[in-house]
């Protein structure tokens, strides 16, 4: 029985059909997460926002770390993919796909986690019948749904190769900006709170920029070592090896814009005592526990475990300074919103939180569910990257849309 065509995609049910026990005790995992995750939503549902940790002097909990987390993780497949369109960086053509359903994947995740925030959600209606321009919030959703809009036409695009390297060349002129903008405008939520001081600070879009960038980056080169492993996709060391350099350098810089965050901060002459009381928080206080690791273990350390050739070169290294980095940037995202909050616009004060059982779960389940739809993605669509150029245009012209996916998944590997 052929594999069905879903508006020129191939969905390759004979794939699934083959798949291991492995394959389904990991999709059976995920599922059972989920499944617990309905069952707290619908208890938080019933019995509102009390379920939570959450309450009057830390309103934004577990939930929005993830938003704000997964909105980053995003940038890395993005940036990937864009790279190879408008720079040239034709090495990245193996793993353009994936970064784009990476891309997609984090940024629905993102949006997912604003739903139990919310507390009534069926009141979300009101965000299109009266909308307020003037709040931060209204650009943030407005452009992250254009954002995901946007990923789903860059990947159907690549799949099907409608339009050819044209059309993805002027689809990323849209969407490298889009990419761009949804984590600046995220930023901005917290920087024009001026009642938060260390928040309130031009810096902190472009910290929010870095960071993305480099978690996204490591997740990317994870990503694909775990695929090029257990999905046997064709993707080649040199590859890792130049991501991980250019994860170096984005790494150098999301350290330099905290030291330069932290000297002027703490320099004698430019000192002010809102933001040093909210920034010792960070280094010497309550949540120096979790900001202190994500500078040194976190983030020197894997900087020069990618700065030296010699490390960088090899792949347990390099996917130890990945992992390293993924976890950092998801403390530094959790200590950044808790400590806008660690102390009141009225007074310094220790506004403690703790996320409950309900909050874990869901938020459990809604990592279950983005790895589900990544997990079955890479199993039913052709995720090998097709090669662009001079041969990719001449089939598209000369009507050959209609190869059989085996021969270009053929065609693909040997360009690989």
């Amino acid at each position: 029985m052929a594999n069905p065509n879903l508006a020129g995609v191939e969905i390759r049910i004979d794939e699934l059909k083959k798949s291991t026990p492995w394959f389904w005790a990991w999709v059976s995992t995920f599922v059972i997460l989920l499944v617990i995750a309905g069952y707290a939503y619908v208890l938080q549902l019933r019995n509102g926002l009390a379920v939570t940790g959450l309450h009057d002097a830390f309103p934004w909990g577990l939930y929005i770390q993830n938003f704000m987390y997964f909105v980053g993780l995003s940038a890395g497949g993005l940036v990937t993919y864009a790279s190879i369109q408008l720079f040239g960086a034709k090495k990245f053509e193996p793993i353009a796909r994936i970064a784009v359903l990476q891309a997609f994947v984090c940024n629905l995740l993102a949006a997912l986690f604003i739903i139990p925030d919310i507390g009534i959600p069926w009141r979300a209606y009101q965000f299109i019948t009266s909308p307020n321009p003037q709040a931060t919030l209204f650009w943030d959703a407005t452009i992250l749904n254009l954002y995901l809009v946007l990923c789903v036409i860059d990947l159907y695009v690549m799949i099907t190769g409608k339009g050819g390297h044209s059309l993805e060349f002027k689809l990323t002129l849209i969407s490298f900006p889009a990419a761009v903008g949804v984590h600046t405008v995220t930023a901005w939520i917290l920087s024009f709170a001026k009642t938060r001081e260390l928040w309130h600070s031009a810096l902190m879009a472009p910290l929010f920029l870095s960071s993305a960038m480099a978690s996204g980056i490591a997740l990317l080169i994870l990503i694909g070592m775990a695929l090029r492993y257990f999905a046997k996709m064709k993707l080649p060391d040199d590859m890792f090896f130049t991501l991980g350099k250019v994860l170096g350098t984005v790494v150098f810089v999301d350290l330099f814009f905290l030291f330069v965050e932290i000297m002027t901060t703490f320099w004698p002459p430019s000192r002010t005592p809102g933001h040093a009381t909210r920034l010792g928080l960070l280094l010497w206080g309550p949540y120096a526990k979790f900001f202190v690791p994500e500078l040194t273990v976190f983030g020197a350390l894997p900087f020069f475990l990618l700065l030296f050739p010699k490390t960088r070169r090899k792949v347990w290294t390099l996917a130890t300074a990945c992992v390293l980095i993924v976890i950092g940037i998801f403390l530094k995202r959790f200590a950044l919103l808790a400590m806008g909050f660690g102390v009141s616009v009225l007074g310094p004060f220790d506004a403690s939180y703790l996320p409950t059982v309900p909050e874990v779960a869901i938020t459990a389940g809604i990592w279950a569910l983005g790895i589900l739809i990544f997990t079955m993605a890479v199993k039913l669509l052709p995720m090998e990257s097709a090669p662009h150029g001079e041969n990719a245009t001449q089939a598209s012209d000369n009507g050959h849309e209609d190869v059989p996916a085996a021969a270009l998944q053929a065609e693909a590997t040997t360009h690989v």
